[in-house]
């Protein structure tokens, strides 16, 4: 996955999850193991799910949000204990899938970069986003300060 420069700063993100490391999470070398990386990633895209796509509007509309594509970026090593920020926001936004940029921090340090596609879908088949979800997103895209741009790929 190629990046640019400006996906290593915090403050391009509007989005910031502050989840603690676990004892758990460490591996033979005692840095945080490359699962519980990916699963720190997904912790802080649930957390946006849940604000964006509450459960009880899935289980009344068949709504769902399907994580189909997600790339990692390893850029440094993460340690316990800790506090790891997952700082997201959104880099494209479709008709009926949006892309989640999402950068990994520990004390200042950039640690490795995410992007995940999700796709909207009622039924099982994927459908275009409401539009005040659509506006949301918008809200919360990533924002390239250097050149003080929203992302649109």
């Amino acid at each position: 996955m190629r990046h640019e420069p400006w996906r290593l700063e915090i403050a391009n993100y509007p989005l910031i999850h502050e989840i603690p490391t676990r004892f758990n999470d460490m591996d033979y070398n005692a840095h945080v193991n490359n699962v519980a990386i990916y699963q720190l990633y997904d912790e802080a895209r649930v957390q946006i799910n849940q604000t964006l796509y509450p459960k009880e509007a899935q289980l009344e509309s068949d709504l769902k949000v399907y994580i189909v594509d997600v790339h990692l970026v390893m850029l440094g090593e993460a340690f316990y204990p800790g506090t790891i920020k997952v700082a997201t926001g959104f880099l494209k936004i479709g008709r009926s899938s949006f892309t989640y940029g999402q950068a990994m921090f520990q004390q200042g340090r950039c640690l490795g970069l995410a992007e995940a596609l999700a796709v909207y879908a009622i039924d099982k088949k994927s459908s275009a986003l409401p539009e005040d979800q659509r506006i949301w997103l918008e809200q919360h895209r990533c924002f390239n300060r250097t050149e003080s741009t929203a992302v649109s790929r």
